[in-house]
C-alpha cells in the first residue's frame, strides 16, 4: 500500500525489473509548503527579535534581556542564511536532498544556540557557582520609598506611623 498522495522518484535510474527498483519516496506538495509551515515560526522569530531589541535599554536588575537579544539576532542571520539557499536550489538537480540538508542545519543550529545562549550559562551558574544561585529580593523605588516615609516616621516618635502626630 503506498502513501495517499506521495510518488517513488527513481532518478532516471528505473531499471527494467520492476523488484530492482530503488527511488526515492516524494510527498507531492507544493514548492511553498514547508515554507509556509515555518511561518509561524519565523512570525515569531521577528516578534522576539523587535522586542529584544526594545528591551535593551532595560535596566540590568532584568538580566535576560541581553541573551534573548543575542539568540535572536544569530537565529535571524541563520535564518537569512537559510531561505537563499533553500529558494535558490529550486532548479537543481539534487534540490530535494540540498533543501532537506538545509532545512535540517538551520534548525539544529537554532536550537544549538538557543541552548547554548540561553541554558548554559544557566546551568553552568547551578553546576560550577551554587552559592550564586539564590533568589535576591528586589524592591521597587516606590516600595523603598514607602519603607523610607514609614521608618522616618517612627523615628520620630509616632506611635501610629503618622509624621504629623507626636507619642504624647
Amino acid at each position: 500500500a503506498s502513501p495517499p498522495r506521495a510518488r517513488v522518484d527513481y532518478l532516471e535510474r528505473r531499471p527494467p525489473d520492476p523488484r530492482l527498483a530503488r527511488g526515492v519516496l516524494k510527498c507531492e506538495a507544493h514548492e511553498l509548503a514547508a515554507p509556509a509551515c515555518l511561518a509561524y515560526s519565523i512570525a515569531l522569530m521577528v516578534t522576539c527579535t523587535v522586542y529584544a531589541v526594545k528591551a535593551r535599554g532595560v535596566p540590568d536588575t532584568f538580566n535576560e534581556a541581553k541573551p534573548i537579544g543575542f539568540t535572536m539576532y544569530t537565529t535571524c542571520v541563520i535564518w537569512l542564511a537559510f531561505v537563499p539557499i533553500y529558494f535558490g536550489t529550486a532548479q537543481s538537480d539534487n534540490k530535494m536532498y540540498i533543501q532537506l540538508t538545509t532545512l535540517s542545519v538551520s534548525l539544529s543550529l537554532s536550537a544549538s544556540v538557543c541552548l547554548g545562549m540561553l541554558y548554559a550559562p544557566k546551568v553552568y551558574l547551578i553546576l560550577f557557582h551554587p552559592e550564586q544561585n539564590v533568589q535576591r529580593r528586589k524592591r521597587s523605588f516606590k516600595a523603598a520609598a514607602t519603607v523610607a516615609s514609614f521608618t522616618s516616621a517612627l523615628s520620630q516618635g509616632s506611635p501610629n506611623g503618622d509624621p504629623g502626630k507626636g507619642g504624647d
